[in-house]
């Protein structure tokens, strides 16, 4: 690994054009980069949920014939321990799934990129942690192999694990996946909520000619998220609030729309919003990124109604990988068993803080 070859710049904040514009020549064809990955998810993060006394750290790794081959948006922040307060450079990663923590040219940058960056930084911060990272196919820990022998102090642990499911082509084989009772399910509801509530209609934006109904599906979205059961549960977490979450949905809909990359489904029985599946697509994979339904009607089993009917969509427009990302792993195991590890990377860095936390083993 040869990592004087390459040097790192410190970019302003805001963004200029040029970095955006490297930022997406590289994304292009970055190993690992998704949508996770984009300025648009990360700035919106930022804007939306950074808190007071964080700093935004662009930054850009150079080749000495001046090509940019590696870039990432880092945020500094202070954590709380019973001892001390830690100073951190960490990823930006609010509401990702598995994503890769610098956009880089090959794995081979990637790794030289991580390198520079700490031997930059170590002396500055008490850690640079990097979560929810992709394993990359086994390429993640030959990186943190490579790190280790050039004398960093990289612990690679798993941070999560998060369930996806493989669509076969064949839609039978995916049908006889599971019990004719979980599909049976699904259906007497779709057909009570037809005979109680009223005719039931699966709304998709997805296709550039539905886009024009975005600003009432969003509508119905909010609404469905302030009736249901996890707006009480995030006011009570306090992490942020549900106006906060709301805002981020709202905003990164419009940009992925642009893109051709969102996926908003919305659940009617006669005119009423009862539930929503908020995802976000790329190539034939699926990303789901939130989904509730309203809790009035919940004995409908409506996000299971929704869910059956926009899976079978799904798989007739050529969609073979479904992501569910790492929470609500209960409701998620009903639909596959099969799971990919997120990682987090931590490198120690050289201040006393770290030295003494590294020597009490915290």
């Amino acid at each position: 690994m040869n990592t004087l070859d390459l040097q790192l710049v410190e970019e302003a904040y805001p963004l200029t054009p040029d970095f955006c514009a490297a930022w997406a020549a590289l994304h292009a064809r970055a190993p690992g980069a998704n949508v996770f990955n984009t300025l648009a998810w990360l700035e919106e993060g930022v804007h939306i949920f950074c808190r007071a006394g964080e700093r935004v750290r662009p930054l850009r790794f150079v080749t000495p014939a001046g090509e940019t081959v590696a870039v990432c948006m880092l945020r500094e922040t202070m954590t709380h321990g019973k001892l001390w307060r830690k100073r951190c450079l960490r990823t930006v990663d609010y509401n990702v799934q598995r994503f890769v923590p610098l956009v880089a040219a090959t794995p081979e940058y990637l790794a030289a990129a991580l390198l520079v960056l700490y031997r930059a930084r170590a002396r500055h911060y008490d850690m640079l942690d990097f979560f929810k990272l992709d394993g990359l196919d086994g390429q993640l820990t030959t990186i943190v192999e490579q790190l280790r022998a050039q004398g960093v102090p990289a612990s690679l642990t798993p941070f999560n694990e998060q369930p996806y499911l493989t669509l076969d082509p064949d839609w039978e084989v995916v049908y006889r996946a599971h019990s004719p009772v979980f599909w049976k399910n699904p259906r007497r509801m779709h057909n009570k909520l037809d005979r109680e509530i009223g005719v039931v209609r699966h709304v998709r934006l997805r296709d550039a000619d539905a886009m024009a109904m975005l600003p009432a599906a969003l509508d119905a979205m909010s609404s469905v998220l302030h009736k249901s059961w996890q707006a009480d549960t995030i006011e009570q977490e306090g992490q942020y609030t549900v106006g906060q979450m709301e805002a981020f949905y709202r905003a990164i809909a419009h940009v992925m729309a642009r893109n051709g990359q969102l996926d908003l489904n919305v659940l009617y029985a006669g005119d009423i919003p009862l539930a929503f599946d908020y995802n976000l697509v790329q190539g034939a994979c699926v990303y789901v990124i939130i989904g509730m339904y309203d809790g009035a009607y919940a004995k409908y089993s409506p996000g299971k109604v929704l869910m059956t009917l926009w899976l079978r969509d799904s798989h007739a427009r050529g969609d073979r990988r479904i992501e569910f990302g790492g929470e609500h792993l209960e409701y998620k195991k009903q639909w596959t068993t099969t799971n990919a590890t997120a990682y987090r990377l931590r490198l120690r860095g050289k201040t006393l803080v770290s030295r003494v936390a590294s020597l009490l083993g915290r």
